[in-house]
């Protein structure tokens, strides 16, 4: 017979984590000649502007292509920009460093900011901020670190959701390191043109310090231009069973009784039953998934149902 899954109920105690806030000012993006990404940032764009108005002021600049928000909502027009931002996508990236040298440019409160005029049907003239990524922005290892090493160093990685588009790996690198201490490097995840898309991660060089976050689960980031919560979870490896050590740990169980990887059968053997029943697993997307967060699963469960006990003779004397 097939295995079964079945999805039980979330354990009530699941909603009473309290959030710890951070509040302050994010390190400045890097001023270093970086290369940047073929992806722009447009914000404070007229919302009647079209296609072919984005068109006639930037194909000067080289070959693009417009990314509107919410360009899979049916419900939205698609030559109408709806919330006031969209992205520019260069074939090159030379293409964005002449938009920039023909934008007007000013340094105000520790950041830079680049200005260019565009025209709409009801707006002759308005200047919208443009908003480039430098590919250095993405990874951050602390003064003292090696970068090429911090891959096999530290002893534990947290998978950071719903990062604002002005948090760099810098000053995620900065807000954990002074709600939990001990950050060695920050690394954000990238799309296909290099530009980040919400989620990164954070290694950890102490076991305190990555339990603290884990523990802490969000954290409330309050600056002067934005608040957000961002989520934190471990981030999870390829890894063999915890228990068994033969077959691959697919699901990973984040109750901090438990938080070790589990096979199919051996999850079943563990939280079949018990205290254990009510724990959350989550899981590794596929390596086929474009980023480790667009696919990330999280599950309460314990209902995933195989021969549980044909493993019985085989953890009966394993340590749990």
């Amino acid at each position: 017979m097939a295995a079964q899954r079945r999805v039980p109920q979330l354990p009530s105690s699941s909603t009473n984590q309290s959030v710890v806030v951070w509040s302050g000012v994010l390190p400045a993006r890097n001023a270093s000649k970086s290369a940047f990404s073929c992806k722009v940032f447009l914000g404070g764009v007229p919302w009647d502007i079209t296609e072919k108005d984005l068109m006639a002021a930037f194909r000067q600049f080289g070959e693009l292509r417009v990314e509107w928000p919410g360009i899979h909502d049916k419900s939205l027009k698609s030559n109408r920009m709806p919330k006031g931002h969209l992205y520019l996508i260069f074939e090159e990236e030379w293409s964005v460093k002449c938009l920039l040298g023909a934008c007007t440019y000013d340094f105000h409160h520790g950041q830079h900011n680049w200005f260019y005029k565009v025209a709409s049907k009801r707006m002759l003239v308005k200047s919208v901020q443009v908003i480039p990524w430098q590919l250095a922005d993405a990874v951050y290892t602390q003064p003292g670190y090696d970068p090429k090493h911090v891959a096999n160093m530290g002893a534990g990685k947290i998978f950071v959701a719903n990062l604002h588009g002005m948090i760099t790996a810098e000053g995620l690198a900065k807000i954990t390191n002074e709600m939990f201490g001990g950050v060695i490097a920050a690394t954000l995840d990238t799309d296909k043109t290099k530009y980040p898309i919400g989620s990164g991660r954070v290694t950890f060089g102490n076991h305190e310090s990555h339990m603290m976050a884990i523990r802490a689960g969000m954290i409330d980031i309050r600056t002067a231009k934005f608040s957000r919560q961002i989520k934190i979870d471990p981030y999870l490896e390829d890894s063999k069973c915890s228990l068994c050590n033969c077959d691959l740990g697919e699901f990973f169980c984040r109750n901090l009784m438990c938080f070790r990887y589990f096979c199919d059968r051996c999850w079943t053997w563990q939280h079949g039953s018990g205290e254990f029943r009510d724990h959350q697993w989550m899981r590794r997307p596929p390596r086929a998934t474009t980023s480790y967060s667009s696919a990330a699963e999280f599950c309460p469960s314990s209902g995933i149902s195989s021969g549980a006990d044909d493993l019985d003779s085989l953890l009966s004397s394993m340590s749990l």
